[in-house]
């Protein structure tokens, strides 16, 4: 089985389940040279490629201020101490931060409300500000986290700049028998795969030699140029009249109404012939004897 030379030295590095990175440093080929080859192995059955993916999440802006500051529903609570009426919270705290808080408090069920006064009913940290603390210390993976800590997730990610999940992809290699059976008993091709000026100069392509190219193996067909619309229309309606007898001159730039719509039979009063559909210079165009006549 022919292979290329990095196909060569990815099968050799292999020892087992392998990610990309270590298989680099073991061939000394770059990542994504890794990666091309072995995408050429795995169709040739010589190598498995297993991919997973999972969320990382971290802190966002505003997550981080929280880390430090505490969510705006607990620090409304100690705000609230015994009780207070909201408009003294609305006062000492700031609009803002005590609408949001105080949504929160409410929604978690941790304060009472009646005439106009504020009572804490639970003061136990949450799930959520647990999550807080955890992710202000280390970025988590959601395949780590318990059920609880998903929900705390679940409710964060509706507070904007708390948390950002970003999704991570894992890559691992593993040879397979028939990979393994033919690392043992195939050599790197130390042939020259890409002809070089270096290489002329020194001469070393004739004591290396230029591994050939296999000629017989599909590739997809690629479209080097597209036709342009207005050229694609433009030979459309050249199909058009041509099949209805008429014959294509060549002309000039700016070309006489005469040709352009009498000679077509267009009507006088089709809307083409308007200025604003078509400019119109001065000047007495050169029509050959007769043609005005023959049309007419």
């Amino acid at each position: 089985m022919e292979l290329h030379p990095h196909e060569t030295r990815v099968l050799k590095a292999l020892n087992g389940r392998m990610s990309p990175q270590k298989v680099a440093n073991a061939s000394g080929l770059d990542v994504d040279a890794v990666l091309r080859a072995s995408s050429w192995l795995m169709t040739k059955n010589l190598v498995r490629i297993d991919e997973s993916s999972w969320e990382c999440v971290e802190l966002g802006g505003e997550g981080i201020e929280y880390a430090s500051t505490g969510l705006p529903e607990r620090r409304l609570i100690n705000e609230i101490g015994g009780g207070a009426s909201i408009e003294e919270l609305r006062k000492s705290f700031g609009t803002k931060a005590f609408n949001i808080g105080f949504g929160w408090l409410r929604k978690k069920g941790k304060v009472r409300v009646g005439g106009g006064f504020v009572k804490v009913v639970d003061k136990k940290e949450t799930d959520d500000e647990r999550l807080i603390s955890v992710l202000a210390k280390k970025a988590q993976s959601t395949s780590e986290m318990d059920d609880k800590m998903l929900l705390a997730l679940k409710m964060l990610k509706t507070r904007k700049g708390v948390v950002d999940v970003k999704t991570q992809k894992s890559i691992f290699i593993s040879p397979t028998q028939k990979g393994l059976d033919i690392a043992k008993r195939t050599d790197v091709d130390e042939r020259i795969g890409q002809l070089t000026p270096q290489h002329i100069k020194n001469g070393s392509w004739r004591a290396r030699g230029i591994r050939p190219y296999d000629t017989s193996v599909f590739v997809s067909p690629k479209m080097p140029v597209r036709t342009h619309p207005v050229q694609s229309q433009i030979a459309r309606v050249r199909r058009i009249f041509t099949c209805m007898g008429f014959k294509e001159i060549s002309g000039p730039i700016v070309e006489s109404a005469f040709w352009n719509f009498d000679a077509l039979f267009q009507p006088q009063d089709h809307p083409a012939r308007e200025m604003h559909d078509t400019f119109y210079l001065k000047g007495e165009p050169f029509v050959e004897m007769g043609a005005y006549e023959r049309v007419k």
